[in-house]
């Protein structure tokens, strides 16, 4: 079973990516999510993808979307948080909802950040991609990014035995087409890790397409 992964929730023309719409929308479909966070007013962490300006009074704080999540969230959904800022982790050692809870994990910061979370206790991933290599340091899954190609359907590239959870990037959030990707990835599913996920912009198409 594939678990879809909603980028930035579930949005279309009349609902904004990340916002409190596309998140319970999401939710209540029964999807796992990505979303973003960062930083801002110092003191504080929001959902949004671009930096938050002082004049913005429609940020989701990441306390709320906690709630949000636990609120509306299926049994199998996760919640994968993409960091958008460095030195987050001082920030989040304050919910201790988010530590050593498998159904949030982080990705997507600096190695430092990320390093830091993890020892902090927070489930992190590691990304790469056809130009980020997979570091030495014992993060939790991976989450696979290709941003001009469909470089992991050669299989050989990727030792998928060592990583018990991945995320595949799908490719029309680099505006490629993903059908070939999708294919791939339901004609090898036997030899992906069991917990394996796709990010992807189209959910509901993803869900039917998997089942």
């Amino acid at each position: 079973m594939i678990n879809i992964f909603a980028h930035r929730g579930l949005w279309n023309d009349t609902i904004e990516p990340n916002s409190i719409q596309a998140i319970i929308g999401a939710l209540e479909n029964g999807f796992s999510i990505e979303t973003d966070i960062r930083d801002f007013d110092g003191t504080n962490i929001g959902i949004s993808h671009d930096p938050i300006t002082i004049n913005q009074t429609n940020i989701l704080n990441i306390g709320d979307y906690i709630k949000l999540f636990n609120e509306f969230a299926h049994p199998t959904a996760i919640s994968a948080l993409n960091i958008k800022s460095d030195g987050l982790e001082n920030l989040l050692v304050e919910f201790d909802d988010l530590i050593k809870n498998p159904k949030f994990f982080f990705f997507d910061g600096s190695f430092p950040t990320m390093k830091k979370l993890k020892e902090k206790g927070f489930i992190c991933f590691d990304r790469i991609s056809e130009f980020e290599e997979q570091v030495n340091f014992l993060f939790d899954g991976l989450w696979i990014d290709s941003f001009q190609s469909d470089w992991i359907i050669d299989i050989d590239k990727i030792d998928f035995n060592s990583n018990k959870s991945i995320v595949i990037v799908s490719p029309e959030l680099h505006n490629r087409p993903y059908m070939d990707m999708w294919h791939w990835i339901k004609e090898n599913i036997s030899l992906l890790p069991e917990s394996l996920g796709i990010c992807t912009d189209f959910p509901l198409e993803a869900k039917k397409f998997f089942k």
